[in-house]
């Protein structure tokens, strides 16, 4: 078994305008390496959960009550389901780099 995900070697995948990830999955554990720049949208609110660190840069999550500015170092937990709804805004010039672990 080899426990170590190469983000290096794997291949960046483009999702939409704005946003880009690189992705390794193993059984129902996902580990994702994504990127997202100014320009990127949100079609609609995300319900999936997700933990994960902020690597590089900074954006904005909103929720439908709240609105949190995430930077460089932050951690992330956000639990699945209708009332974490939320969305990454990303305003003029900003850039996220974020890993993710997400269970799929």
């Amino acid at each position: 078994m080899d426990a170590v995900v190469d983000l290096e070697g794997l291949p960046w995948q483009e999702l939409a305008t704005g946003a880009r990830a690189k992705v390794c999955l193993r059984g129902a554990q996902r580990v994702r390496l994504a990127e997202f720049v100014d320009g990127f949208v949100e079609p609609d609110w995300c319900t999936a959960g997700h933990a994960g660190q902020v690597l590089e840069g900074a954006c904005t999550l909103l929720t439908r009550t709240s609105e949190q500015r995430l930077e460089a170092g932050d951690v992330i937990s956000i639990q699945p389901g209708e009332e974490c709804a939320h969305k990454a805004v990303l305003g003029p010039g900003d850039r996220v780099l974020l890993l993710l672990f997400e269970n799929v």
